[in-house]
């Protein structure tokens, strides 16, 4: 099956405009998403594709700043994490708000634990998409406050503070801020020391540090508690 997609070449806008690319296997809601965001001040769909490994091949020669990726789609080899850590691993400075019409709480959170900022539901794509793409493009976490509260009740979540302080995040030292940046793209101990030039023993101190000034137990409770910190007061 041959994939439409678009490699679109656009003249280049401001260099203060976010560029997107939309990964999703449905045409018509791949190119509705398309035309409606190109006409937002800001905003710039540099490519879209409808399956992995068209995302694949367009990431490595169009530079993105925001991927809205489609986490279930037919056709494709790489689903999910899986395919959302592809993405990544080609372009790491690019941001992902994941997409999904599935209520599957598990899936999203093994998407923001694999480095996604940001999660729209489909039954409220327009609702959300411009606000989660705004933050996912400053590096924050997004989740509506439904599903976030939701995510809240399972498991995996413990005890976590449903409320934590707005300024937490102030407790954290400059190093512990590089670290955490990394550890939100989900690098690992050996990546992060690496890129920081500090010896892993050092990346495991300042990640028990942020866990204990954020209040949480497991990477996996990270996501929650950074999209607890950066969603909208509303």
């Amino acid at each position: 099956m041959t994939t439409a997609y678009f490699d679109h070449g656009q003249p280049p806008k401001p260099s203060n405009h976010i560029r997107l690319m939309v990964v999703e296997d449905q045409h018509i809601t791949r190119k509705t998403l398309c035309d409606n965001l190109a006409m937002e001040p800001g905003l710039s769909v540099v490519a879209d594709a409808g399956d992995d490994q068209t995302a694949l091949a367009l990431l490595t020669r169009t530079s993105v700043d925001v991927i809205l990726l489609d986490m279930l789609m037919d056709g494709s080899l790489q689903q999910g994490p899986t395919l959302l850590g592809a993405l990544l691993a080609v372009q790491p400075t690019a941001r992902v708000v994941v997409l999904s019409g599935y209520a599957d709480d598990q899936l999203i959170v093994d998407a923001m634990t694999a480095g996604a900022v940001a999660y729209v539901p489909k039954a409220r794509f327009w609702q959300d998409m411009l606000l989660a793409i705004e933050y996912a493009a400053k590096g924050q976490h997004y989740v509506d406050r439904a599903t976030l509260d939701r995510l809240y009740t399972l498991p995996f979540a413990g005890n976590l503070d449903r409320n934590p302080p707005s300024n937490l995040l102030d407790r954290l030292s400059a190093r512990e801020q590089e670290v955490l940046a990394l550890l939100r793209r989900n690098y690992s101990r050996n990546d992060i020391a690496a890129a920081l030039f500090i010896a892993p023993d050092t990346v495991r101190t300042h990640t028990e540090n942020i866990y204990s000034k954020l209040g949480v137990h497991k990477r996996e409770q990270l996501p929650l508690v950074l999209a607890r910190l950066t969603r909208p007061r509303y």
